[in-house]
């Protein structure tokens, strides 16, 4: 009787474990990621930081401060397939480009890929967009960020924060002023797709990284910011999705 004991405490001891594995493997923080993308920013050929000033078109001075692109759907395309990675998640994946670094962009399998590239899209289909918010998603999921979502706006595809300065000013006190540039409910739109020719190997216990040029120098002269701080404030308005496409059409992106 003792020993038929120990079994059953031994398999029911073993049952747990399998059933926390399970857990643990479904949550967001445990997926596995082996494709990263390495954001790179440049203003007119050198690189952004939130530590620097760069003279603008319409002299005044811009310290960007913070940067969100959001990508979505990563794949890869060989001369007989195209593969997109697949997560726990309804097999849908979402990264943004920050100043943080590298992020991760999703998962693919082992192998050596050739004959073709790699590939995401930028911005979000209608159907995320519009039919999630932020607490539908882990604490750790991009897309639980409440900074880039507005309800009844949906996603920042493109978010830029920072001051601009016009030293022209007479009054110091109102020389500096926040600006925000934002791309959200574009009308009619669809996401992007990013594409670069490119071989390369995945290997399953390590990560491979794939930089992504952003160049900022067209969207930040594209107006003066500092007679017009906030771009895409509203995004119900003809002007502001005017103001808001060309701004998204200005954003310069390089696979690499």
């Amino acid at each position: 009787m003792t020993r038929k004991i120990l079994v059953a405490l031994l398999l029911s001891t073993l049952l747990i474990g399998c059933n926390k594995d399970i857990k643990e493997t479904l949550d967001f923080q445990y997926e596995r990621r082996n494709i990263y993308v390495g954001p790179v920013f440049f203003y007119r050929g050198s690189m952004v930081s939130p530590d620097t000033v760069f003279k603008t078109d319409f002299n005044t001075y811009v310290r960007i401060q913070s940067v969100h692109v959001l990508f979505s759907n990563f794949y890869v395309s060989t001369s007989t397939d195209t593969f997109y990675t697949d997560t726990l998640l309804r097999k849908r994946h979402f990264f943004t480009a920050t100043y943080a670094g590298i992020t991760p962009a999703g998962y693919m399998r082992a192998g050596t890929y050739t004959n073709g590239g790699y590939g995401y899209f930028l911005g979000l289909d209608s159907v995320i967009n519009y039919g999630t918010r932020p607490e539908n998603y882990p604490a750790n999921h991009p897309l639980a960020n409440t900074s880039i979502w507005e309800k009844d706006a949906g996603y920042d595809f493109f978010q830029m924060v920072g001051t601009v300065t016009d030293s022209s000013v007479a009054d110091s006190a109102s020389r500096t002023k926040p600006f925000s540039i934002r791309v959200r409910n574009l009308q009619n739109f669809k996401p992007v797709n990013l594409f670069q020719l490119k071989n390369f190997n995945i290997d399953n216990q390590n990560r491979i990284v794939f930089e992504c040029y952003i160049g900022l120098d067209s969207v930040i002269n594209l107006y003066n910011l500092y007679q017009r701080p906030i771009i895409g404030g509203t995004s119900f308005t003809l002007s502001s999705q005017d103001s808001m496409r060309s701004v998204f059409n200005k954003l310069y992106i390089d696979l690499q």
